[in-house]
């Protein structure tokens, strides 16, 4: 038997894929978490 080891192209892709799309949710959640982190701090001092 001749069994290919290892990941396909295209699941690494979807993979890939996937990271992007969560990436490109995450990241605007963070800046507005930061800036109300900031604000906040900005009132405290």
């Amino acid at each position: 038997m001749n069994r290919q080891r290892g990941f396909s192209l295209l699941e690494l892709l979807i993979v890939v894929g996937i990271l992007l799309i969560i990436i490109g949710i995450a990241i605007p959640k963070l800046m507005q978490m930061l800036k109300s982190v900031s604000d906040v701090l900005a009132l405290i001092r």
